[in-house]
């Protein structure tokens, strides 16, 4: 099939304008029978200066055959097929695949959307959704993401509060946060990138559907920085990164009391600083992307610049003054990931500015 088609537009006797679609294009979407039909329709999507044809959601079918049959495996493939927006996809196995593997996968399909109808057979599970067609308000989805990017970002701001005064209620909130960053934000996520693969909303032109992607990502890299404060905490209490989730009454057996040196404070102090300005900076840039407000977000993303510059600075400043303690001290693994959490907080900076950037980029001429 080639990249680009010149067509001739054909004037019809009601005066409308008619064209020919490649037949390539036509079979690449068409079942045997909506060609037994007497009527195949597509979409037509009129943008700024060019005109979207697309075929029925219904129609975009895809199977995959698949030989490594691990969790890890399958949960990829099932995502990767629901983000790139097809009503029915299938993995076709060699083998049968374990009850283990269909929970697992069955699972994963719950947790990306309630709308999914599971289809699993000896040698293949996948899924179809009931809903092919069904509007989706891109505006709401988005709103909602940053509410939940909020929410975590302000659970990470607590974990810095309390990590050295209440390991319960650290444990408590790194919980929260790890449920919110699973089940909300990546759910979220993948539910705004699969409409944006069925061009299943409103949108003027290709520039503003690379803007929406671009923010969607970033939102999503803002919940792995907060995730990723409560996985240092993890490092510092001694608690495997992956039982996060599990019971405190068994967190607690492997938990080991941390020695915090005496620099800790100070570097917290900053921490909690720069975190809680970031926590407070996001919902504003909130209402300028949902009103497309390029200016606001430039003079925001300067300011944003220079808090970051600033934080740098006297973070450093703690730094440079700190004795590290020998490598047998238990103090120096406590104090290496505390000094790794002013990564997240760089993040956290780093990522609204780049929010602020790419909003004054696409919108500021307007």
């Amino acid at each position: 099939m080639k990249e680009t088609y010149i067509k001739k537009l054909t004037k019809t006797g009601s005066g409308t304008f008619a064209i020919y679609l490649p037949k390539e294009w036509v079979k690449t979407f068409m079942t045997e029978k909506d060609g037994d039909a007497q009527e195949t329709y597509v979409y037509l999507k009129p943008l700024e200066r060019a005109l979207l044809i697309t075929p029925p959601a219904k129609n975009v079918v895809k199977e995959i055959p698949m030989k490594d049959l691990g969790k890890r495996e399958i949960k990829q493939a099932l995502i990767s097929g629901y983000v790139r927006g097809y009503a029915s996809f299938t993995i076709n196995t060699p083998v049968q695949m374990s009850e283990e593997s269909i929970l697992e996968a069955r699972n994963v399909m719950r947790f990306l959307d309630e709308n999914l109808i599971t289809d699993t057979e000896e040698h293949k599970i996948g899924f179809t959704d009931r809903f092919g067609e069904k509007e989706f308000n891109l505006d709401e989805a988005l709103a909602l993401l940053f509410d939940r990017v909020h929410d975590a970002m302000n659970l990470a701001l607590e974990i810095l509060t309390y990590f050295d005064l209440n390991l319960e209620r650290t444990v408590h909130l790194m919980q929260m946060l790890a449920a919110i960053e699973d089940h909300d934000i990546d759910r979220g996520v993948y539910q705004i990138m699969r409409n944006i693969s069925k061009l299943n909303f409103k949108f003027k032109n290709f520039l503003e559907l690379n803007y929406i992607v671009l923010v969607n990502d970033i939102l999503e890299r803002l919940g792995d920085s907060s995730i990723g404060v409560a996985e240092l905490m993890c490092d510092i209490y001694g608690i495997e990164r992956k039982h996060i989730s599990y019971p405190f009454e068994i967190i607690k057996k492997e938990m080991q009391v941390p020695v915090f040196p005496d620099c800790v404070s100070e570097l917290k102090e900053e921490y909690i600083r720069a975190a809680k300005e970031c926590v407070e900076i996001l919902p504003k840039i909130k209402e300028y992307v949902q009103n497309k407000d390029g200016k606001s977000s430039l003079k925001l993303k300067i300011m944003i610049a220079e808090a970051r510059v600033n934080t740098e600075k006297r973070i450093f400043e703690i730094q440079s003054r700190i004795k590290f303690p020998r490598p047998e001290n238990k103090e120096r693994g406590v104090l290496l990931s505390t000094l790794q959490l002013a990564h997240r907080v760089r993040e956290f900076q780093t990522r609204l500015e780049s929010i602020c950037e790419q909003t004054a980029l696409f919108w500021y001429a307007v």
